[in-house]
């Protein structure tokens, strides 16, 4: 694994599969505020996964396995990203083929 940023939160609720990488300014975190208080929610990023630079990844998120995530891409709490894809936002995934 490589991680390029220092914007990674809550790390015993990270997991980072082998390989995957995580780009420069990325932010990755697992918690959340919410009115009900706070809300804590692993977040998995697969084997040979990418999260792009600057991305920013909120709680709860998956990334499957050989996915990226773009460059500057803002990932919802609780999405999940299926394996081999490229993620681009909400309703923008495309597959790699």
């Amino acid at each position: 694994m490589q991680i390029n940023s220092k914007y990674c939160a809550d790390l015993s609720l990270l997991e980072i599969g082998d390989n995957a990488v995580i780009g420069g300014h990325a932010t990755v975190i697992a918690h959340s505020f919410e009115p009900r208080g706070l809300i804590l929610q692993r977040v998995r990023i697969g084997h040979h996964a990418i999260v792009g630079l600057n991305a920013i990844v909120l709680p709860g998120v998956e990334v499957g396995e050989r996915a990226v995530v773009g460059a500057g891409v803002f990932v919802p709490k609780g999405t999940k990203i299926q394996s081999g894809t490229v993620y681009l936002g909400p309703a923008r995934a495309e597959g790699s083929g």
